[in-house]
């Protein structure tokens, strides 16, 4: 978890970051986490966390 958080600050912005569980609980992280969208950002969570378990909506 410290890695995706250090991976969200680095794309800092004002758009809210939602963390959804297997049990489909959602959480909305910390305005500090929010993030400014972009293919990178995408991409790097995406090797940590599964292409499937990736959602930007714009």
């Amino acid at each position: 978890m410290d890695k995706i958080k250090g991976i969200l600050k680095d794309y800092k912005g004002d758009a809210p970051v939602y963390v959804v569980e297997s049990s489909g609980k959602r959480f909305a992280a910390p305005e500090s986490l929010w993030i400014h969208g972009s293919d990178t950002l995408i991409s790097r969570l995406e090797e940590i966390l599964g292409k499937e378990n990736v959602k930007f909506v714009e």
